[in-house]
Formats: C-alpha cells, sequence, structure tokens
C-alpha cells in the first residue's frame, strides 16, 4: 500500500511540475484524496485559503506539507516556514508551523466529519513583512 501512496504521490509531482503555476492538482490515492498546490499566494497578516481534500472512510489523519517556499513575487526564496491550520466537518484544527520539507500532521477527533467531509487548508506567512507563495501537498490520509 505504501509503494502505491507514493507512486501516486510520485504521479501527482510530475503533473504539478509540469503544470502551470498557481494551479491545483488532485488525485484520488487508495481513499484519501491528496490536493497538490503549485506557488500559491500567501499573505503574511492574515489567513490565505490554500486549497481543499475530501475525507474518505477510512481517513484518520490530515497531513500537510510545504515542499517550495518563494518570495511574494515568484522567485526562489530562503524562507523556511509558514503557518498552517486546517477547518472541516465543524471543527478547527490548531495553527502548526510548517517547516519546509517537513509533513505537518493533525488526527481527526472521532465524531468529526463524516466519509465526504471537506478539509480546508489555510496558510499566513511567519514573518508579518514577508507575503510569500507555496507549494506543496494536503492529505486526508488513512493510516
Amino acid at each position: 500500500m505504501r509503494k502505491m501512496k507514493k507512486m501516486g504521490i510520485l504521479l501527482v509531482t510530475v503533473l504539478m511540475l509540469l503544470g502551470a503555476d498557481s494551479t491545483v492538482f488532485a488525485t484520488v490515492v487508495y481513499d484519501g484524496a491528496i490536493a497538490m498546490f503549485s506557488k500559491e499566494y500567501v499573505d503574511s497578516n492574515e489567513w490565505t485559503y490554500i486549497c481543499y481534500s475530501i475525507r474518505s472512510s477510512r481517513t484518520t489523519d490530515l497531513e500537510v506539507k510545504i515542499s517550495k517556499i518563494y518570495k511574494a513575487d515568484g522567485s526562489d526564496s530562503n524562507y523556511k516556514k509558514v503557518k498552517v491550520y486546517c477547518s472541516g466537518g465543524g471543527y478547527d484544527f490548531s495553527t502548526k508551523i510548517a517547516q519546509l520539507n517537513t509533513t505537518v500532521s493533525y488526527e481527526v477527533p472521532v465524531g468529526y466529519g463524516a466519509s465526504g467531509t471537506t478539509y480546508k487548508l489555510y496558510a499566513m506567512g511567519n514573518d508579518p513583512s514577508l507575503d510569500c507563495q507555496i507549494t506543496g501537498s494536503f492529505m486526508a490520509c488513512n493510516y
């Protein structure tokens, strides 16, 4: 199963690299939905909607991974982290810091979000003076 997941993520990543900027790609990875986003603008002073993922019947966790952070103009940066939070199923998850190339996990509480629940990902810049753009993934997964 892990091999299938890795192959699905690799396929979506390749599609993302071949696609246009600021486009969200989504595919189904065995009962969980993974949303890939590319160069989504993030405000440094307020929460910015990034994308969504849909809960499968067996989802227990949400995962966020930021693979690249750009300056606001889309050029390369040395930025290392952004703030993220998720909401869905009548529940707002806590704010977390998403470090570059590190997975941030949220456990879905029992009783929140039946099969088909949509979870939304929001982000905010870590430094109030620096807007940015982010590339990465957001997944409702089943472990």
